[in-house]
């Protein structure tokens, strides 16, 4: 179901052992002060303008995973999932002032471009700009399609030096 039409706000639930616990595609959405553990993906977002602000996603294949444009993800306690964030085609968004704790890989992102990572907490405190890894995939093979892939770097400029309490 799609949802661009309406703006939705998801606040305040505990949501675990879903295959996608909060999935949403749309625009100009609120999610917030969720606890969201045990899923495939914690939160699946694909549109522009949403904000993802004071939740806790724990334990999850992917944490976040996003698609989309001018995206938000601020102050969110990402803790022990396999893919903390994963951006795919995200651009011109803030993801910032996040505690990455425990996960398997912090962030990663394909396509991505744009995207400011500001003041995250990544699992120890850091007085260096913190190196994102990423890629940029070129199809090469219509069928069956085939990529090349080819290795990109985002920094976190200023990175916190202690955990956020969110």
């Amino acid at each position: 179901m799609s949802l661009s039409t309406i703006n939705f706000e998801v606040p305040e639930n505990t949501i675990l052992k879903n295959r996608h616990a909060i999935y949403l595609e749309g625009n100009s959405n609120i999610i917030q002060k969720n606890n969201i553990t045990k899923s495939a993906f914690g939160i699946e977002l694909w549109g522009n303008s949403n904000t993802i602000l004071k939740n806790t996603i724990s334990n999850n294949s992917y944490g976040i995973y996003l698609v989309g444009r001018f995206n938000t993800i601020k102050s969110n306690a990402i803790i022990n999932n396999s893919d903390g964030i994963f951006l795919d085609y995200a651009f011109f968004s803030i993801i910032g002032k996040n505690n990455f704790i425990g996960n398997e890989r912090d962030t990663y992102f394909t396509n991505s471009f744009i995207n400011r990572w500001t003041q995250n907490y990544w699992n120890e405190s850091r007085l260096l700009p913190k190196p994102i890894l990423g890629d940029l995939a070129i199809q090469y093979k219509i069928d069956p399609p085939d990529y090349h892939y080819y290795p990109m770097l985002h920094f976190d400029w200023r990175p916190a030096r202690k955990t956020y309490d969110i």
